[in-house]
């Protein structure tokens, strides 16, 4: 089974601007509830997914303590494979990450379109709402991708 790449934002997707307004964001990475609920449907639906962190609180947490956050919400640690650099951005850091890894799939789930359409990575985001995060209308998209024949 091969595995699935997902470069994973946070912000505008494991929460809403609601959740960031309303979180104490100092202490740790704020998570919402349903948000995350989404992304263990996919986790649970596709083992063969795994996670790198593009968020830009790679820059603010080191990647064990994210990995303790994520399990503190009840995501295997192990599913997480790293984080891209923190010292380019988010676009680059992503690109660098895949010509490096050179992962056979992959998708960039973020709320920000990261690569233009002539960008030979356009095709590989998955767009979500800032203000709602992931939901059902998301996973859909991410199932399209991970169910497509290379």
């Amino acid at each position: 089974m091969n595995k699935v790449v997902v470069f994973l934002d946070f912000d505008g997707v494991l929460n809403s601007i609601n959740t960031i307004l309303n979180a104490d964001c100092e202490k740790q990475i704020p998570f919402d509830e349903e948000n995350i609920k989404s992304l263990k449907k996919i986790i649970e639906a596709y083992p063969e997914v795994r996670f790198v962190i593009s968020s830009s609180w790679r820059k603010v947490y080191s990647l064990e303590q994210i990995k303790e956050q994520m399990k503190q919400q009840g995501i295997e640690p192990s599913l997480i494979l790293g984080v891209t650099s923190p010292n380019l951005s988010k676009d680059k850091s992503i690109e660098e990450w895949i010509l490096n890894k050179r992962p056979n799939r992959f998708i960039i789930l973020d709320d920000d379109v990261l690569f233009d359409l002539g960008h030979k990575f356009f095709s590989n985001q998955v767009k979500t709402n800032g203000f709602r995060g992931l939901t059902n209308q998301e996973i859909k998209e991410i199932e399209k991708y991970i169910l497509k024949e290379d």
